[in-house]
């Protein structure tokens, strides 16, 4: 009995919660603390394989994901522990040293395998894997991705990567992926589920994505993160609307914003 009970520990989710205590922070009113997430003490508890950050731009997602790659020894441009690249202009994060002594990370196992993937510089961890000299690295992630288009690729590498045990934190993953290829990222996440090796926490403005049937949505806001239904989501009341009636949804909005 013990034995089946150790074994179940080892299955995903690894990270179990995160913790957020306020009156341990330094400086309230600069960024981070400054987003409205982190103006109040919080607990994020993990319990599914899957788990989906949404909310607007600003809202403190993308900035909780880097801290949780930062923890696991991520590359914070984009890549694994074992990706040491670096692009223009994208070399600082110290706020992220900011919240090392207010926030804990829960974790059981821990695990440091696996990748953080920005879309917007999954490009440059391209050109850096496309070298003569790691030939063996790029087939790992499915051969010469320079290749392919944007999307292709995108779908290409989480095909091959997500095969391994580990974390994967993916900001945005829609971002190169059509509607259709989105739903065959959807299918890949359904084989990282039923492997029962790996932790996915992504963030995505998509509500295609948000729907995956078996994952924890969690939505970042004023009010801090609370889990949430598809169906109460800004996101899909917004799309709900603009099906029903694009033609007048977009022109209301349009005049919305003269207003």
């Amino acid at each position: 009995m013990a034995l089946k009970k150790t074994q179940s520990y080892l299955k995903p989710p690894f990270l179990k919660r995160i913790c957020f205590e306020k009156n341990k922070a330094e400086d309230l009113d600069n960024f981070p603390f400054s987003i409205p997430i982190f103006r109040k003490d919080f607990i994020l508890e993990f319990s599914k394989p899957i788990t989906i950050f949404v909310g607007e731009n600003g809202s403190g997602k993308s900035t909780l994901l880097e801290f949780i790659a930062s923890s696991c020894g991520f590359n914070l441009l984009g890549g694994s522990q074992n990706h040491l690249y670096a692009t223009q202009g994208r070399e600082s994060f110290d706020h992220l040293k900011q919240l090392t002594d207010c926030t804990r990370l829960s974790w059981l196992p821990k695990v440091s395998t696996g990748f953080f993937l920005r879309a917007e510089t999954f490009f440059n961890f391209l050109e850096y894997i496309h070298n003569p000299e790691w030939q063996d690295l790029e087939v790992q992630y499915g051969g010469n991705l320079l290749k392919k288009s944007h999307g292709e690729s995108f779908l290409s590498f989480f095909a091959n990567q997500l095969e391994r045990k580990g974390i994967y934190l993916f900001d945005e993953p829609e971002a190169a992926l059509s509607p259709t290829r989105q739903l065959e990222f959807l299918k890949i996440l359904k084989q990282v589920e039923d492997r029962g090796n790996a932790q996915v926490i992504l963030i995505t403005h998509s509500p295609l994505l948000m729907a995956y049937p078996n994952a924890d949505l969690f939505t970042f806001g004023y009010r801090g993160i609370s889990k949430i239904a598809l169906e109460d989501s800004d996101h899909f009341r917004a799309m709900s609307k603009f099906y029903k009636n694009p033609h007048v949804f977009i022109e209301e909005s349009l005049n919305e914003e003269r207003e």
